[in-house]
């Protein structure tokens, strides 16, 4: 049995393409798909360059440190100036600090890398601290490039001319005399006289270090170096007695606060410096004289003798 076919009227009458429903499209979400994927292509590309432009930074400023550092030693050794110095060095003084603002950057290294994702989480702490100054370096400039240096300052309209009339004159009455006193002499106070200022301090005579002086300053600062690692002023007292060939360290109480590993590690350390220097014998004491370690008789590991305070 046939259909029926719809009637002419029955049929919707044809719309122009502007009026017909459109299928919903993707927009937002593909957009923003694109822009992390445009962020991570960027990031890609710029991560090596920063990378570069760090270590190359970094190896042209230790360059010029050091190139100012041998024309400021070649001054001093033409004026007859010492560069070797009894008391350690503001570089001495400073690197505990340092020391300690490095440990401090490196816990803050670890809590930025866990929060990294986990291809950034392998890098090292220089490599990770070279990638955080270069963005900080980006920052700025990009920061710079888009504040004008020299804000312009918002115009004041200028005001429309009014016309003012002129006021009426009013008669001007004449001054009356002024009767002026005859001046009065007034002696001036007398001036106190000048105090008598006591003569300048005479300067104090610099004592100059014989050869053997200086050589035992120098090798003391370099063993205060390593001391001061594990604590700050560890080495009490140096002896240095050349014929013999024989080094003896004192150190204070703080020592036997050390554990086992680093004790060992800190004998270790100061024999292999004794070593350098051409020292045979080594002898590290405490603050009572007492013998804590020595040079091995037999090997190449330092001789722990006394690692408590009884």
């Amino acid at each position: 049995m046939s259909q029926p076919s719809p009637s002419p009227e029955s049929q919707p009458p044809d719309q122009p393409p502007e009026l017909r429903p459109q299928p919903p499209s993707a927009g937002p979400p593909a957009s923003s798909a694109r822009l992390v994927q445009t962020l991570a292509q960027t990031w890609q590309f710029l991560q090596p360059v920063l990378l570069r432009q760090s270590i190359v930074l970094l190896r042209g400023t230790i360059q010029l440190l050091d190139l100012g550092l041998n024309r400021l030693e070649a001054v001093a050794t033409d004026k007859g100036v010492s560069t070797t110095f009894a008391t350690p060095s503001f570089w001495l003084k400073l690197q505990p600090f340092l020391h300690q603002l490095w440990q401090q950057w490196q816990k803050l290294l670890g809590f930025l890398r866990s929060r990294l994702p986990d291809r950034f989480q392998t890098w090292s702490d220089p490599a990770l601290t070279g990638g955080v100054a270069a963005l900080l370096v980006l920052f700025f400039w990009i920061t710079s490039a888009l504040i004008p240096d020299h804000p312009s300052a918002p115009v004041a309209p200028r005001p429309l001319p009014v016309a003012i009339a002129p006021a009426p004159l009013e008669p001007v009455a004449e001054p009356e005399p002024v009767v002026v006193p005859s001046p009065v002499a007034v002696e001036p106070p007398p001036v106190p006289a000048a105090p008598e200022l006591p003569p300048p301090p005479e300067p104090e005579p610099v004592v100059e270090l014989s050869p053997e002086q200086a050589r035992i300053a120098e090798i003391q600062s370099q063993f205060n170096q390593v001391t001061d690692t594990y604590g700050k002023g560890l080495l009490a007292e140096l002896q240095v007695n050349f014929a013999a060939s024989r080094l003896r360290l004192q150190l204070d109480n703080h020592w036997y606060d050390l554990n086992t590993t680093r004790q060992d590690q800190l004998a270790q350390e100061l024999l292999q410096h004794a070593q350098d220097l051409d020292f045979n014998r080594l002898e590290i004491v405490d603050s009572q004289g007492d013998l804590v370690a020595r040079e091995p008789v037999i090997g190449a590991e330092a001789i722990v003798l006394k690692r408590r305070l009884v």
